[in-house]
């Protein structure tokens, strides 16, 4: 079976994706890696919009917390660099990750604030943040400092998309 919206792909890695693992080292994946309805119209939808090209990319994701987006993105062969201040979503993440033989793909885990964290200089094609920008303290300031750093850290030719929530309408805002 496939989704009419999404190509069959991107379908089957969505689909595979939330089929359960088993529980390792104390984590119960399943328990975070099983998500409502919603949550996978919510990923086919991001996928559709990404519109990701079929090559390998550099991909920077800004809040990745437990892999709901890094996890396909690494199942469609992309090489992933991951921040969050959660150090538990992080470990679910690497977790993850190894169960599924994807971690060769898994460039860079960082545990803290974004702005502190040294990208090296390293350009990403895509620059990625889920359901984080609400949850930046400082105001415009912190966003402000946010996007200078995330732009030096663009590939001319790269996308930058960032979904938000919105409560004017139930699914969610996308932007790049």
């Amino acid at each position: 079976m496939s989704h009419p919206k999404l190509n069959p792909v991107s379908y089957a890695i969505v689909k595979d994706r939330f089929n359960g693992l088993a529980v390792k080292e104390g984590i119960e994946i399943n328990k975070y890696l099983n998500p409502d309805k919603c949550r996978i119209m919510e990923m086919e939808e991001f996928f559709d919009f990404a519109n990701l090209p079929n090559h390998q990319l550099s991909i920077l994701e800004i809040g990745s917390g437990r892999g709901n987006y890094s996890i396909p993105l690494l199942q469609l062969g992309h090489k992933m660099t991951c921040v969050d201040i959660s150090e538990t979503s992080l470990n679910i993440l690497k977790t993850t990750a190894s169960m599924l033989g994807l971690d060769k793909n898994l460039e860079e885990i960082y545990c803290g604030d974004f702005l502190n964290w040294d990208s090296k200089c390293k350009k990403y094609d895509l620059i990625l943040g889920t359901d984080i920008l609400h949850h930046i303290l400082g105001g415009l300031d912190s966003l402000h400092r946010i996007f200078q750093k995330i732009s030096t850290g663009l590939h001319q030719s790269g996308k930058i998309i960032f979904k938000e929530p919105n409560p004017l309408f139930p699914w969610r805002i996308y932007f790049f």
